[in-house]
């Protein structure tokens, strides 16, 4: 299961990749596939249209996503 330590680190490994020019931009896709995730990771990915339909974007994530990989950068 996949919490918020795990994608921390998956967070620190591909900035890492990025500013070595390996990794254009973040993307979680391969990360998160195939196994389980917690409500509060879930919640960083899942998207609600303004139509009220639901899905999830592994490659760009929410604002609330972009927050924490903020957070998680910064705090390094």
């Amino acid at each position: 299961m996949i919490g918020t330590k795990e994608l921390k680190k998956e967070i620190k490994r591909q900035c890492r990749r990025i500013k070595k020019g390996k990794q254009y931009n973040y993307n979680f896709l391969g990360f998160v596939e195939n196994t389980r995730l917690t409500p509060e990771v879930a919640r960083l990915f899942t998207v609600i249209t303004p139509e009220g339909y639901t899905y999830y974007d592994w490659v760009n994530g929410t604002a609330k996503m972009k927050d924490f990989i903020k957070s998680v950068v910064e705090a390094k």
